[in-house]
């Protein structure tokens, strides 16, 4: 949801240069004006596509009442210079309980799937069809054309944004979470990108660095796979 993107994008900015490292010295306090996040970022450069598996735990995803938490995937333009900071589509798994937020009302897990666009402005999407259960979904967020986007959902179109005129250079994956209390333990499976429009997902090894507000964020990568990485908030 990131409506701290902005202060987000200068951290993250950090870890092209240095790398795996932690946001936080020390324990950061999650709220709803000031979000956690543990992240692993393509920094491959200018991208026109970003995919990855998420598979949220079914005994650890939850947000206490009044906040959110979420296992998601980012395709980002920081938009160096620009009066209005970063544009960003996102999609993914949302707890959301008991609040409103951007547009994502409904007080359980919920799919979602949200955008920033370069006039500042952010919109909220809940997609409730198929929405309970947690399972493992291919999420794949990819440009269509001129500022129109389409986000895939288990290879099957899902939505469309359209109107929102960005250069991606970022792709992301990761947890957001407005609680020290919430859990969110999932892992990120099979990141891919494009880097023009093409039918095939580069999932080889390729620049990548990790972000954690840590503590309470925990991200690493998972195996023997550059591409595979399990992190939130350990319940």
């Amino acid at each position: 949801m990131r409506s701290l993107r902005v202060l987000a994008g200068i951290a993250l900015a950090l870890a092209i240069t240095q790398g795996v490292f932690a946001l936080s010295a020390q324990a950061k306090t999650c709220t709803v004006s000031s979000h956690c996040y543990g992240i692993v970022q393509n920094n491959s450069g200018a991208i026109v596509g970003f995919s990855a598996e998420i598979d949220p735990s079914n005994t650890c995803f939850y947000a206490p009442s009044g906040g959110f938490v979420t296992a998601e995937t980012w395709l980002v333009d920081f938009h160096a210079g620009d009066v209005w900071g970063p544009a960003w589509i996102e999609a993914g798994y949302i707890d959301n309980q008991g609040v409103g937020v951007n547009g994502i009302t409904r007080p359980s897990t919920s799919l979602f799937w949200g955008q920033q666009v370069p006039d500042g402005s952010f919109r909220g999407h809940q997609y409730l069809a198929g929405a309970t259960g947690l399972s493992n979904r291919l999420f794949e967020i990819d440009r269509h054309g001129s500022g129109t986007w389409d986000v895939y959902l288990d290879g099957v179109g899902w939505i469309q944004s359209i109107g929102n005129i960005m250069n991606p250079d970022v792709g992301q994956a990761g947890a957001e979470s407005t609680s020290n209390n919430a859990g969110d333990y999932s892992r990120f499976l099979n990141l891919g990108y494009h880097s023009s429009n093409t039918n095939t997902w580069a999932t080889g090894v390729y620049a990548r660095s990790i972000a954690a507000d840590a503590p309470p964020m925990a991200f690493a990568q998972f195996g023997n796979y550059s591409y595979n990485y399990l992190g939130g908030i350990p319940c």
